[in-house]
């Protein structure tokens, strides 16, 4: 059994409820001497110790989650906990989503995704380094079933980074001192939230060209006689509204080519760039590289589920 201390003192036991307290039918946590012995159950989140490849999650002392990451990884791996909608939340309700002062995100990002029973995400909250300090306010969207407890890297990280966090997910609009959840037992499922192809063999042969995963590196030395180009493997995307993006260091002039439902529908760039599909679609990203280009870069195309053109 794992015992996690509380903030303030007090122990949570193998991250389990180690009584039910309530006072006029509701629940309540317990405390000591300003100790919190037992957690009131308001924190709504799941999480705990996860690892895949170059990431590890775990759980501190307090009951906060470190993230650590080892160079090199890619952009858009990590972790969900999943997690039943809870009972006590119906449509409609107002929640609020929030990290603690002086919590840190060095190279990833912390989300929250609702889902209907079909697996469709309903709506999502999402905190990067840059508005850390910022509440999320949420609402229980109609048909939710479940909802996702996430981290993922955010852009390719060159770096080895520790992050440590203390996130509350709470009903009502209004955020309260921070207490750990009561499910702190692990079961994180390593995922990878670029929902693009893999590169295929379909286009030219770059005198350099290398993939790993979504990301590729081209070099071509030489100027050619017409345009060159390779693509990526088409996915089928059910109905939604989608976000994407190309990630890329190197030699500028490069153009991607979004091909939705068989035709090309808009080109990509460094910017996010919302797109929705009415019915399940076929989607691919296709690099295009005119005649007069030489040089080299490294790419990574993105498509992300939601409206990613405000974050």
């Amino acid at each position: 059994m794992t015992d996690y201390p509380l903030r303030g003192g007090g122990v949570c036991v193998n991250g389990l409820l180690v009584a039910g307290i309530y006072h006029a039918g509701q629940r309540i946590g317990l405390t000591h001497d300003g100790a919190l012995l037992v957690p009131s159950g308001k924190n709504l989140l799941n999480y705990g110790v996860a690892q895949a490849g170059h990431m590890i999650a775990s759980v501190i002392d307090n009951g906060g989650l470190r993230v650590a990451t080892t160079a090199p990884m890619n952009s858009w791996i990590g972790f969900r906990w999943k997690a039943d909608i809870a009972p006590e939340l119906h449509e409609g309700d107002k929640l609020t989503l929030s990290l603690e002062d002086g919590d840190t995100l060095n190279g990833i990002c912390f989300q929250v995704f609702f889902y209907d029973a079909a697996g469709k995400m309903l709506q999502r909250a999402t905190f990067t380094k840059d508005n850390i300090t910022s509440l999320k306010s949420l609402t229980v969207p109609a048909g939710a079933m479940t909802y996702d407890t996430c981290v993922f890297t955010y852009g390719k990280l060159s770096e080895s980074t520790t992050s440590i966090l203390h996130p509350q997910l709470e009903l009502g609009d209004k955020r309260t001192c921070w207490e750990p959840p009561e499910k702190l037992r692990g079961g994180g499922v390593a995922a990878d939230l670029n929902l693009c192809g893999a590169w295929d063999n379909w286009g030219t042969k770059f005198p350099t060209w290398e993939v790993s995963g979504h990301t590729a590196h081209v070099a071509r030395p030489d100027t050619a006689t017409g345009w060159q180009a390779r693509r990526m493997s088409a996915v089928t995307l059910p109905a939604g509204t989608y976000s994407v993006r190309v990630d890329i260091t190197g030699t500028a002039g490069l153009a991607f080519e979004v091909h939705v439902g068989g035709r090309v529908a808009f080109y990509a760039g460094s910017d996010w760039r919302r797109f929705t599909l009415d019915q399940p679609t076929e989607v691919y990203v296709q690099l295009a590289v005119r005649p007069t280009w030489t040089g080299e870069a490294t790419l990574t195309p993105v498509i992300l589920e939601g409206d990613w053109t405000t974050t």
